[in-house]
C-alpha cells in the first residue's frame, strides 16, 4: 500500500435520498447537508478549503449522482465505491453498529487505511450512454413482461397490453437513435484524442 502521506485528507460521504453525512477522517470532523444542490455545491465549496486526496462514495443507486457529476466537474478526487467493500471493512474491523454518521466515518475511514485508487472520471457521454442502456434493458425487460402478459390475460385485456407493448417498443426505438448518436458522437472523441 506504500507510505501513508501525512498531507492526506480522505473524506466519507454517506449518501441518503435527502441527506449527505460526511465525515473528514484526518479532521475528526463530522457534518451533515441536504442531498439537494445547494447543499451538495455549498458541501464541495467547504471540502475545497482542503487538500483532498480522495472523496469516497458508495454507489447507492442514483442518490449519489448529482454529487458525483457535481464532484467531477470540480475535479474533485471522487472515489465510488461498491458498498459491499464497506461493509466487509466494518465487519473486519468489528464495527456492527449502524448510523448515517458512523456509515461516513467508516468509509472516511476505509479511504485512509485502504486507499482506493483515484481513477480520471468517464465524461458525460459515456456516463449518458450507460444511463440509455440502463433505460433500455428496463424497457425491454417490461416489454417481455407485457408480451407473457398477453397470452394469459382475458381476451378483454389483450387491447390495453398489446398498446402498452407498442408504446414500450416506440420508446426503445426512440433510445436506440439516441444511443447510436451518442455512441458514433464518443468514437469521434476517441479518434480525435488518439
Amino acid at each position: 500500500m506504500g507510505k501513508k502521506s501525512a498531507q492526506e485528507i480522505n473524506v466519507g460521504i454517506d449518501v441518503g435520498k435527502w441527506q449527505l453525512d460526511v465525515y473528514i477522517h484526518e479532521r475528526d470532523i463530522h457534518l451533515t447537508v441536504d442531498n439537494s444542490t445547494e447543499g451538495i455545491y455549498a458541501l464541495l465549496a467547504r471540502l475545497n478549503r482542503y487538500k483532498l486526496t480522495r472523496l469516497v462514495v458508495e454507489a447507492t443507486g442514483r442518490y449519489e449522482r448529482s454529487l458525483v457529476d457535481a464532484a467531477f466537474d470540480k475535479d474533485m478526487p471522487i472515489i465510488i465505491v461498491n458498498p459491499l467493500h464497506i461493509r466487509r471493512y466494518a465487519g473486519a474491523i468489528g464495527q456492527l453498529a449502524k448510523t448515517d454518521k458512523i456509515d461516513a466515518r467508516i468509509i472516511a475511514q476505509y479511504a485512509a487505511v485502504i486507499r482506493p485508487e483515484v481513477r480520471p472520471a468517464s465524461n458525460r457521454n459515456i456516463r449518458v450512454i450507460k444511463d440509455l442502456l440502463a433505460r433500455r434493458r428496463q424497457l425491454m425487460t417490461m416489454s417481455t413482461m407485457e408480451k407473457n402478459r398477453a397470452h394469459i390475460m382475458p381476451r378483454s385485456l389483450r387491447g390495453d397490453i398489446q398498446r402498452h407493448i407498442h408504446h414500450l417498443q416506440k420508446q426503445i426505438e426512440k433510445l436506440d437513435k439516441l444511443l447510436d448518436q451518442k455512441i458514433e458522437a464518443e468514437e469521434l472523441s476517441t479518434d480525435k484524442n488518439n
